[in-house]
């Protein structure tokens, strides 16, 4: 199974990590990449606590190797947002990210995908501290750059939508929200079963990203009846 899948996975970087923590320099770049992905896999697991003491050393020596506004720190400021954001830290996560996207919107044309990239993690901090209406602009901005980017059905822009839609449902646009998670719905199933997507873990992802919207919608009394029916007959596999 998946966490399987993860258990294997963590036990082999954990062992690269040891390796590498012998062997090289503190800023070597194969130890600071060990502890993103062991960093990565542990956030997966559930342990956003551990993510998080890793990622924040490997964003202090960035710091101290590189400029503020060095791309190796950007991502570094990136990935321990996400796993301070699992643990409710929102505003050090906002900290982190605000920066991200000011540097990024300077200088990153527009309609780049670290720009749009930015603007969605943003948007979560955002939906998290309970402000939807300033989630939802970051949300639509991003979809936009997204959309302009890839194609209609890709897993990245569905995943997008499906944030979007959470958004508007939170700012009280029950109609919109329920509309584009039944689509979010019909893609992600279009997807799985004509085998579209890169590996069956990312179909995995892709379908229970839409069920985790489906059920704040559902939580609603006002999505419509029609809609259930549909959403029930997409998920009844």
């Amino acid at each position: 199974g998946a966490m399987g899948d993860l258990q294997g996975a963590l036990e082999l970087e954990e062992r690269v990590h040891d390796v590498w923590e012998a062997h090289l320099d503190e800023g070597h770049a194969d130890l600071l990449r060990a502890k993103e992905n062991l960093a990565g896999t542990r956030l997966a697991m559930g342990d956003p606590g551990g993510a998080r003491d890793l990622l924040e050393h490997v964003l202090e020596v960035r710091r101290r190797l590189f400029h503020v506004d060095h791309f190796g720190v950007l991502r570094a400021e990136e990935n321990l947002a996400v796993a301070r954001l699992e643990l409710g830290d929102t505003d050090g996560a906002r900290a982190l990210l605000e920066h991200v996207r000011t540097v990024r919107g300077r200088t990153l044309p527009e309609g780049h995908k670290d720009r749009a990239r930015a603007d969605e993690r943003l948007a979560m901090v955002h939906l998290a501290e309970g402000d939807p209406a300033a989630a939802r602009e970051l949300f639509e901005r991003a979809a936009r750059e997204f959309g302009a980017l890839l194609p209609p059905h890709h897993p990245d822009l569905l995943r997008i939508q499906g944030s979007l839609a959470v958004a508007r449902f939170a700012a009280g646009d029950v109609a919109a929200a329920e509309s584009m998670v039944v689509e979010a719905a019909k893609t992600a199933t279009g997807l799985v079963s004509y085998g579209l997507t890169a590996s069956p873990r990312e179909a995995r992802a892709l379908t229970r990203g839409v069920h985790d919207r489906l059920g704040r919608l559902r939580l609603c009394r006002d999505v419509s009846a029609d809609s259930q029916e549909t959403l029930a007959r997409l998920f009844s596999a």
